[in-house]
């Protein structure tokens, strides 16, 4: 999930992306004053989305313990959907996983240890640096690393969003808590 929001936006020209009521990058400067405005906002789902991967992306930041993983599922036919549950479906014309593939990239982050889940990121990658992201395939991947991440949506820009949404999200909880 974590490069669902921007892939629509790939290649279209910073001209078009005017057009669009929110911001491709899904969470931004406007999101974290505004936040979701209603539950049927055009980017709501896309913005849930792409701040749950930025906040496990965070969490090692601000707790160096602690171990982190974004898991990318994929499209997977849960029949969360009725039309998912027809005989004709996304799953059975192959274009959703099954449930017993979706669930691989999950089981993966949950089976690996710390030093399986780093292996593929050289020796001097430590916790403390940020989560990752475990992708479809059930490998672990850098966030923000393919190459559609540039320019508003660089890797840096959105390390400096991430931790935005960090400081936002502990401002917000401290407010409700303290009421």
């Amino acid at each position: 999930t974590h490069h669902l929001c921007a892939i629509p936006f790939a290649f279209l020209p910073d001209n078009l992306l005017h057009l669009i009521e929110w911001n491709p990058g899904c969470v931004d400067e406007q999101f974290l004053q505004l936040g979701i405005r209603t539950p049927t906002d055009s980017g709501a789902y896309f913005q849930a989305k792409i701040a749950n991967i930025m906040h496990a992306i965070s969490i090692p930041h601000n707790h160096p313990q602690a171990t982190s993983v974004a898991i990318d599922l994929g499209w997977v036919g849960t029949s969360i959907q009725p039309w998912m549950k027809l005989s004709i479906s996304p799953t059975s014309m192959k274009l959703m996983r099954d449930t017993q593939t979706g669930v691989l990239p999950a089981m993966h982050a949950i089976l690996s240890s710390n030093e399986e889940l780093l292996e593929r990121h050289g020796k001097n990658r430590k916790w403390n640096d940020g989560g990752i992201i475990m992708n479809t395939m059930g490998k672990t991947e850098e966030p923000y690393n393919m190459s559609w991440w540039t320019g508003n949506l660089s890797r840096d820009r959105m390390f400096e969003l991430g931790h935005k949404l960090w400081v936002t999200s502990e401002r917000t909880i401290t407010s409700l808590t303290s009421n």
